[in-house]
């Protein structure tokens, strides 16, 4: 199981289509339930207002659940404005701009649509910052180099030049310490897949006033990084 600071909505049976779907009266909030039968599909449902960016984080692998989560996000005229990835071991997660003020919906199930008690999930849901990735991905240790963040409701940002699924993503600039004494530990607080083990290296996170956001790994280097220079597609 997982502890978390914001208001829990379990689902309420059945709720496998819109007029179904379980009240969320607030957000930011937890959604958490079950697919207990074979193909069995969630939907909730909140109010959102226009230009509200969201961020919509499922966790079924981060719990030990069997399932492989997908989440969508409809309109409540049926469109499907967002959708995750349907990748194995992964969880869900989507970064999303509320085109207008109104009632949405947020569709979840079982990529492999398994049913069974053991087959929990969640689904946070609100403003938090979310790091998408950081370059350099990597530092010198006892260095205090700055970084470039990516990712989304991150404070102090400004517009970047990458987007991810159609929505622009941010960008801040930081320095960030690595200890010098990190070579041979891995101080890594979040979820990582058991062939990142022996990576040495940090976490960083970002904080704002709502909170901090998820946990990316810095990896450490062995020598000055140099960086590359653009238009560098030729050796002359």
């Amino acid at each position: 199981f997982s502890v978390v600071a914001e208001a829990g909505v379990k689902e309420v049976e059945p709720n496998k289509i819109a007029t179904e779907a379980t009240d969320v009266p607030q957000i930011p909030a937890v959604l958490y339930g079950q697919f207990a039968t074979a193909a069995d599909i969630d939907m909730f449902q909140f109010k959102g207002t226009q230009g509200q960016r969201l961020t919509i984080h499922g966790k079924a692998a981060q719990i030990d659940s069997p399932v492989t989560q997908v989440i969508a996000l409809v309109h409540a005229n049926g469109r499907v404005l967002a959708e995750s990835k349907r990748v194995i071991n992964e969880d869900p997660v989507l970064d999303v701009k509320l085109p207008e003020t109104g009632t949405y919906f947020i569709k979840t199930y079982d990529l492999l649509y398994g049913g069974g008690n053991d087959r929990s999930y969640s689904i946070a849901i609100g403003s938090l910052p979310t790091i998408d990735f950081v370059f350099p991905p990597v530092g010198v240790p006892g260095s205090q180099e700055e970084y470039a963040i990516y990712g989304h409701n991150l404070p102090g940002s400004e517009p970047s030049e990458w987007n991810q699924n159609g929505v622009a993503l941010e960008r801040v600039k930081v320095r960030i310490p690595i200890p010098g004494d990190v070579l041979g530990s891995l101080r890594y607080t979040d979820r990582l897949e058991p062939f990142q083990a022996m990576i040495d290296g940090v976490e960083y996170r970002v904080s704002s006033p709502v909170g901090n956001s998820n946990a990316i790994l810095i990896g450490t280097a062995m020598g000055p990084l140099t960086r590359e220079i653009a238009d560098n597609d030729k050796p002359e």
